[in-house]
């Protein structure tokens, strides 16, 4: 699909960052960009969010380019988005919108799906929450007792919340099978592994590279929705049962409705023996993205787990550093299967010892 990005930014600075990730989210949601307007908001007007001068320039373009929707990297609420359409007289979608197409898009697993229909469900609640209340449509007619009927505002946020509720429920069984795997694998003395680290920096082809296994792997973002968790190859760890789990990438800002939703997904972290963190050694953002995982992962209250640093992508940097004597720091490339073994090696050894040795 066609589409207009508006890329709002407070400063110079920081529309790059922001407006290429954006972009990458356009992309990974299946829209092809077909033109960039970056607008410089000093101050939001009350009742349009962007002001007059960026609407009728944005209006213009819309009229030339005709896009199927215009994506604006801000979290609207439904006022702002309800009269910008009105203005523009076109489609708007949110960041978070934008985001949850593309968990839609990319779940495949029943778990996934619920999760994501459950964000989607919870955002929804908040856009009646703040939009809708002017409306005045009711629901009157036979059967009624008295008064005007039960309005039309009402009747949606009864829908919602039924659907929240069962959807709520679902998730619950979930996360209590993943309660029993995760006791079955302690009785069993498996050691865990998961893998973190901002979205699209190499998570599942390291994944596979040290499970033998075929997790989906494509240069966009939120490629992996499910935890995927598969054991270790057994020729490099001997009799060592190693579990390892692929987890969701992390991204700045994350809307809580999905954090909320995947909470029993990130459990798995959370309950994790060791993390390895992923790093794209080439990102030019390496320190922003690192120091966003870390945030998340106190968020999360996983940061006292041991954690190993793994820098990697090394096959795209130009001065490539492989070697290092810090047992908690590998530079790797993942995709060409450079210093994956030092991983295993590593791996190896610390299984045997237990999760007692690592702190």
């Amino acid at each position: 699909m066609r589409a207009i990005a508006v890329v709002v930014t407070t400063n110079i600075s920081s529309s790059s960052k922001s407006g290429k990730e954006f972009l990458d989210l356009a992309l990974s949601a299946g829209y092809e960009i077909d033109y960039v307007f970056i607008a410089s908001v000093r101050k939001v007007n009350p009742a349009t969010y962007l002001g007059e001068g960026h609407l009728s320039f944005l209006s213009e373009v819309i009229k030339k380019i005709k896009p199927e929707k215009v994506l604006i990297n801000k979290d609207l609420s439904a006022r702002f988005t309800r009269n910008i359409q009105k203005v523009t007289q076109q489609q708007l979608l949110d960041r978070t919108e934008l985001i949850l197409r593309v968990f839609d898009l990319h779940a495949i697993s029943f778990s996934g799906k619920l999760q994501v229909e459950l964000a989607q469900l919870r955002y929804m609640s908040t856009k009646l929450v703040r939009g809708w209340t002017h409306l005045e449509r009711q629901r009157g007619g036979i059967g009624l007792r008295s008064g005007p009927g039960e309005t039309q505002i009402e009747v949606d946020r009864r829908i919602l919340r039924e659907r929240i509720t069962s959807a709520k429920r679902k998730i619950a069984k979930l996360r209590k099978t993943r309660s029993l795997n995760r006791a079955a694998r302690t009785s069993h003395q498996h050691f865990t592994i998961a893998i973190v680290g901002y979205t699209n920096a190499g998570k599942s082809t390291l994944f596979n590279r040290l499970t033998n296994a075929d997790a989906v792997v494509k240069d966009q973002l939120f490629v992996t929705l499910d935890p995927l968790s598969r054991r270790i190859c057994q020729k490099s760890l001997g009799s060592n049962h190693v579990i390892v789990t692929d987890t969701v990438g992390f991204i700045d800002k994350l809307p809580g409705p999905l954090m909320e939703a995947f909470a029993s997904t990130l459990e798995e972290v959370v309950y994790a023996d060791l993390l390895l963190h992923v790093m794209d050694y080439s990102d030019p953002e390496l320190t922003y993205k690192r120091k966003t995982v870390e945030q998340m992962l106190h968020t999360l209250g996983a940061e006292k787990i041991p954690r190993w640093t793994i820098y990697n992508k090394m096959d795209l940097c130009s001065d490539p550093v492989f070697a290092t004597n810090d047992k908690s720091i590998y530079s790797i490339s993942a995709q060409e299967n450079l210093g994956v073994p030092a991983i295993m090696d590593a791996i190896h050894t610390i299984s045997k010892k237990g999760s007692s040795h690592l702190s």
